[in-house]
C-alpha cells in the first residue's frame, strides 16, 4: 500500500504537522510552516488570520500573521495590529533538517 508522501514533518519533534489553512501548518510543540517562509517558532502574540487579496480577476484567501498589541488602553482593550510577512523578515527562520 502506496502511503502519501505530501505531509510536512516537524524538524524539532518529528511528529505530522496539521493544516490550518493553505499554506500554513502547525505543530503541537510550537513550530510552524508557512509557504512563502518556511519553519518558524510561534509566539504567543501572534494571531493567524486569513486575507482577502485580488489576483488577476479572481479574489484569493490568502495566509497573514497579525501580532497582538500587548500596550494596555484605559479601557484595558487590546487592539492588533496587522503586519504582512513578506520574506520572513521578522524572525529567523528553522533551518531545514
Amino acid at each position: 500500500m502506496a502511503t502519501a508522501n505530501n505531509k510536512r514533518v516537524c524538524p524539532d519533534c518529528g511528529k505530522n504537522m496539521v493544516q490550518q489553512f493553505i499554506g500554513l501548518k502547525h505543530c503541537k510543540c510550537g513550530t510552524s510552516w508557512k509557504k512563502d517562509i518556511g519553519y518558524f517558532k510561534r509566539t504567543p502574540d501572534m494571531v493567524f488570520a486569513l486575507q482577502r487579496q485580488t489576483v488577476n480577476k479572481k479574489t484569493k484567501q490568502v495566509p497573514i500573521i497579525r501580532y497582538k498589541e500587548t500596550e494596555r488602553k484605559d479601557e484595558g482593550i487590546m487592539e492588533i495590529n496587522e503586519v504582512k510577512i513578506s520574506g520572513g523578515a521578522m524572525f529567523s527562520p528553522i533551518p531545514h533538517a
